[in-house]
């Protein structure tokens, strides 16, 4: 069985890591 903290751990690190990707985007797009 999975551990509830693992989920907490992955999901945060999934929300983080498309929020860089998102403000990576915006910077490309307002660079332009």
């Amino acid at each position: 069985m999975v551990d509830v903290a693992m989920l907490v751990i992955a999901a945060y690190g999934f929300l983080i890591s498309l929020l860089t990707f998102i403000v990576l985007l915006i910077e490309k797009i307002t660079k332009k």
